[in-house]
């Protein structure tokens, strides 16, 4: 049976880090067990600390490159497939580069390639 991960706040962490300094008569081993956690996470937070000039990187869950990513991904949770349709439509009108020229439009922006289609399509069959 696999043993699921525990994930500690950073808060946790810095108070781990200042336990260990203020117990200076116990060992690394002794503060870790009397925190619950191993030694090597111990020691890992106090490299990490010590690395990063006072701060501990914290990893969220997810692969979002900035935290603002990660807000992005939480605040736009798809409630079903209309919520996604308008959500791809919207990116694709706002953000979507229309001015560009692309080689599958022959070679013209989207916006023109768009006009001349319906322009097109208007004209009677022959």
């Amino acid at each position: 049976m696999s043993r699921q991960k525990t994930h500690h706040t950073k808060q946790f962490k810095f108070d781990a880090i200042n336990y260990r300094k203020e117990h200076p008569d116990l060992t690394q081993v002794e503060c870790a067990k009397n925190l619950g956690i191993g030694v090597s996470t111990l020691a890992r937070w106090e490299a990490q600390f010590r690395d990063n000039d006072g701060d501990i990187p914290v990893i969220g869950s997810g692969s979002y490159a900035s935290d603002e990513a990660k807000e992005i991904a939480r605040l736009f949770h798809i409630i079903n497939y209309k919520h996604a349709y308008r959500l791809v439509f919207e990116y694709i009108e706002t953000f979507y580069n229309t001015v560009r020229i692309h080689s599958h439009c022959d070679y013209m922006s989207p916006n023109d390639f768009e006009k001349l289609f319906e322009r097109v399509s208007s004209l009677p069959a022959a």
